[in-house]
Formats: C-alpha cells, structure tokens, sequence
C-alpha cells in the first residue's frame, strides 16, 4: 500500500509550554496519517519522547533535551524497551542537542536509547552535545545508543562534543554506521563502537573520527567490514579495534583505514596503537591501511588474536614497532614499515610476524 501520510508542523498538534514539545510529539504519534516535523524555524526541546513502531520524525529543525533533565535521561526511547519496536526513523537536516550547558554536572544522558528494536533509521545533519559525567566510569552510554537487534542504519553529518560514546551499536547485526564526522570534547570516549558477544555482519563505512577520548572507531563484531574510515588524534588507546573481552571480531575486515596519531596521551608503556587486533580475533584481514605516528605501535595482534593478516599495510613513525605480535602471529605481506623508532617489527619469542 502506498504511503498517505503526510507531513505536519508538530505546532499543530498544540503550545509548546516553554519551548517544550514533549506533548505535542506524543499526540502527533497517535495520528497514523502524519509525520510529525519540526521545521527549519523551529527550536524547542524534548524529554524521554517514547516512540512506537513505524513512527518517522522529521527534523530539519532543532531538537535539545530539556533542561535540567534527570539524571539518568534520554531525548528519545522506544515505547517497549522489553519486546522490541520496528521500523522507527528519525531523519532530516536538522538537529538533536543534549543542551550540555544547562545539564547537572554528573548528568548521564543520552540522547537517542532504543532497545530490542529491528530497522531503525537515524539520518541527521548534526547531533550530540549530551551531558555524561566523566566521574561516572562504571555504566556506559552513548550519544546515540542501540541496544540489540538488527537492520539498523545510522548516518549524522557531524556528531560533536558527544557524551561517553558517540554511536554505539552493542549486539547487533546486519546493521551499518555510515558518512559521519565525529569530533569529541571533554565527556567524549569512542567515536564509533559496533559489536557485542552475539554481534555479525555489521559495515562501518566513511566515518572519519577526530579527537576521540577512547578509540576512534572499535568493531567487536564476526564477519564485518570496516571500509574507508580514519581516526585523528584520538587521545587513549586505539585508532581502530577489532575485538574486546568476550566479543571477538572473527573474520573481519578492514579496507582503506587510516589511523592518525593514535594515544596522544600516551606515556611510558601505555599499549596505544595505531590498529589493534585482540582478544581471540580470529582471522581479521586489514587491507591497505596506513598508520601514523601511532604512541606505540603501527599495527598490534595479540592475545590469541591469531591467522589474522596484513596485505599492502604502511606503518611509519611509530613509537615502537611497525607491527607487533605478542601472544599471536600474523602474517604481513607486501607491507611497508619505515621511520618506526623500535623497527619494522617486533622479534619473535611471544608473538610472530610472518612478513611476505
């Protein structure tokens, strides 16, 4: 059946009271014949705006999370957080804010949390901007966080001064993160995080990644691609991961990366490197990826990240070694290292580095 529904000013649906549209975005969801919108001309704000299956959101405007929100908040939630929403959108060339400044300091927004959902679609112009406090180290979040399922598509211009995570996508599968420009401020840790225990065939595609407090761009998921991505300057521990504890990447792979200065702030024998293959990874494959100035290493596998390979890869100014194995072996063929400051790569004992 074709679509009928049509596009409405969520003004319509009544007053915002002090520039808050919580209400009049639930009214307009209980419409089945429109999409609510928030125009160009638009600024107003929203707290925990539970959405149901099929609503869409088009924002062209800006959306900021009211002030002085919970502790514990987030702009948008799925309405069954339990069994799961499908086919939920929030698009336009517009904006959702977590209005930092007017938080609490020890505020753990977020502003997007959707759990157990299926086709989620969040194409935006700009968003981030959420309070989470850097003393609060034993929960994590996201600016934009989906817990679980799958088919999701994730795409937003250009995500700043995010909180915690920028886009996190824990457990999920068949899903994409793709064309966004992340730059982190204070609260900010990973730019891009997708993987989980059960986590597959998930693409991290175009996304470049500037001043992220953690990693730039981790991938903990089985037989996905990483293609055309970069990292700059991240501050603590890697341009690019593939593996965490209990989350293998196996059989993945990596194209056309770039990892730009990762850990710069590194000291003694902080383990920052450029790209990192751990935690029993199986069989990960970079291909054409460069590393720069990495504080460690260029390219580093070890705990039993084992068969994972090297093709036409360039490391050069590390601080360490072009490519390292500790617990592991990889194989590095047609590779260019140079200009490393402990050499090419790292002696055989714990590791090996097969070079071709």
């Amino acid at each position: 059946m074709p679509d009928t529904r049509q596009l409405v000013d969520i003004r319509r649906f009544g007053p915002t009271k002090d520039g808050d549209c919580t209400a009049s975005l639930e009214r307009a969801f209980a419409d089945p014949d429109v999409y609510p919108w928030i125009p160009p001309d638009l600024r107003c704000s929203a707290l925990d705006v539970p959405l149901p299956s099929h609503a869409t959101i088009v924002i062209d405007g800006v959306i900021e999370m009211t002030a002085g929100a919970p502790a514990r908040a987030a702009m948008f939630t799925n309405a069954d957080p339990r069994q799961g929403n499908s086919h939920i959108a929030l698009v336009g060339n517009g904006s959702i804010d977590g209005a930092r400044v007017r938080q609490a300091s020890d505020a753990e927004h977020e502003l997007v949390r959707f759990s157990n959902c299926s086709s989620i679609a969040i194409h935006l112009a700009r968003a981030g901007g959420n309070r989470f406090s850097r003393t609060v180290r034993e929960r994590s979040g996201a600016a934009i966080h989906l817990l679980g399922g799958r088919n999701h598509s994730i795409s937003i211009d250009f995500l700043v001064d995010y909180g915690r995570e920028g886009i996190w996508l824990f457990d999920v599968s068949d899903s994409v993160v793709r064309d966004t420009n992340t730059r982190g401020g204070d609260e900010s840790w990973s730019g891009v995080q997708v993987g989980g225990p059960t986590s597959a065939r998930n693409r991290i595609a175009r996304v470049a990644t500037h001043l992220a407090g953690a990693s730039g761009i981790g991938c903990d998921s089985k037989e996905s691609l990483v293609v055309d991505c970069s990292s700059r300057a991240n501050a603590y521990f890697h341009g690019f991961n593939f593996g965490h504890a209990g989350q293998p990447a196996d059989d993945t792979t990596g194209l056309r990366l770039l990892s730009d200065s990762a850990g710069t702030e590194g000291s003694a024998s902080a383990d920052f490197n450029g790209f990192s293959i751990v935690n029993g990874s199986r069989r990960v494959s970079l291909i054409d990826c460069v590393a720069e100035r990495a504080f460690r290493d260029g390219f580093n596998t070890s705990a039993g990240a084992d068969e994972s390979t090297l093709f036409s890869c360039t490391a050069s100014g590390s601080g360490r070694y072009g490519v390292n194995a500790y617990g592991a072996t990889v194989v590095a063929r047609n590779c260019t290292f140079h200009s490393n400051a402990g050499g090419s790569v790292s002696p055989s004992g714990n590791g090996h580095v097969l070079v071709e």
